[in-house]
């Protein structure tokens, strides 16, 4: 129990970081959806790029993530996503942020 106890408090315990956006352009390759954005996101998780942001194939939500993403471009409406560590971009090989939750915002 106690060993349960210690490896939820470390998950919970890694860095989130939020951040809403517009969006200004999807591309898809490789497995990996490219969210062009026409406002910069906070960058503390130390990538080394901020723009455009990623969502793999395999994680868990893609489908529904890259569905809200596409009425996000097609509608305008912004979407806030949630972003816990940086991943290896198949363009050039450097790091970006990876989403791994968003949703669309009421405005």
């Amino acid at each position: 129990m106690k060993r349960i106890i210690s490896i939820l408090l470390l998950c919970l315990s890694a860095p989130v970081i939020a951040g809403s956006f517009t969006i200004k352009e999807i591309r898809y390759d490789k497995q990996v959806a490219y969210l062009f954005t026409h406002q910069s996101v906070s960058n503390s998780l130390s990538c080394q790029g901020s723009n455009p942001l990623m969502l793999k194939a395999g994680d868990e939500g893609f489908q529904q993530m890259y569905s809200m993403s596409l009425t996000a471009l097609a509608s305008g409406k912004r979407m806030q996503c949630w972003f816990r560590d940086c991943a290896v971009s198949t363009w050039g090989g450097k790091t970006l942020p990876r989403i791994y939750a968003c949703g669309l915002l009421a405005e």
